[in-house]
C-alpha cells in the first residue's frame, strides 16, 4: 500500500508487465529520490529517511544535505536488525508524526519494506511513503554502489506529475 512502489530491477518490471499486463519501465529508487530531492526547491517538501544502516542512513542524510542544499530532512532512523517491539514501534510512529514529514523514504529492501509501509499507513498520518530499495535507494545515493545506467528524465517527470497527494490533502501539494 505504498504511495508509490518502484520497479526498481527488471525481474520485477517483466513480472509487472506479464501477470498485472502494464505498460512498466526500469525505475530506480536513486533516480526518483534525487528527482524529489530537486524538486523540493520548489514545494519546499520536507523528508524523513527509515531504514539501513546507521552508516547508510547517515551517509543518505549528509550526501542528499550536500548535494540539495535546499533539501530539509527532518529525521532519520536505521531500524534495529530484528523485528521492533510494539513500544519502540508506537514510539517511532509518535516521533514521526510529530515532525510531519511530507515525505517517508523506506529503504529495507523487498519486501521488508512493502511489509513496513503497509502496517504503517495508518500509523503515519500525513505523509507519502515511497520504498525505494535498500540499494537502489541508498547504496547508490551515498557512492556504495555504482550505476551506469538511468530511465531518462521524462520517466521521473512523470512520477512526480502523477504522485499522489500527501495523505488527507489535495494531490496538487506535491
Amino acid at each position: 500500500r505504498a504511495d508509490l512502489a518502484l520497479p526498481d530491477s527488471m525481474p520485477f518490471v517483466r513480472w509487472i508487465r506479464r501477470f498485472v499486463r502494464a505498460e512498466c519501465d526500469l525505475l530506480w529508487g536513486k533516480n526518483v529520490v534525487f528527482a524529489l530531492a530537486d524538486h523540493a526547491r520548489e514545494t519546499g517538501h520536507t523528508f524523513f529517511l527509515y531504514g539501513g544502516t546507521p552508516e547508510a542512513c547517515a551517509g543518505t542524510r549528509r550526501f542528499l544535505e550536500e548535494t540539495f542544499p535546499h533539501v530539509r530532512i527532518v529525521g532519520a532512523v536505521s531500524p534495529p536488525f530484528r523485528p521492533m517491539t510494539a513500544d519502540e514501534d508506537r514510539v517511532l510512529c509518535e516521533q514521526i508524526n510529530a515532525l510531519s514529514p511530507d515525505i517517508i523514504l523506506v529503504g529495507l529492501g523487498t519486501p521488508k519494506q512493502d511489509y513496513w509501509i503497509d502496517d504503517h499507513v495508518a500509523k503515519l498520518q500525513g505523509s507519502v511513503m515511497i520504498a525505494v530499495g535498500a540499494v537502489g535507494g541508498r547504496c547508490t545515493v551515498t557512492g556504495t554502489v555504482t550505476v551506469t545506467t538511468c530511465p531518462s528524465r521524462a520517466v521521473i517527470a512523470s512520477v512526480i506529475t502523477a504522485m499522489p497527494g500527501k495523505r488527507g490533502t489535495s494531490a496538487s501539494r506535491l
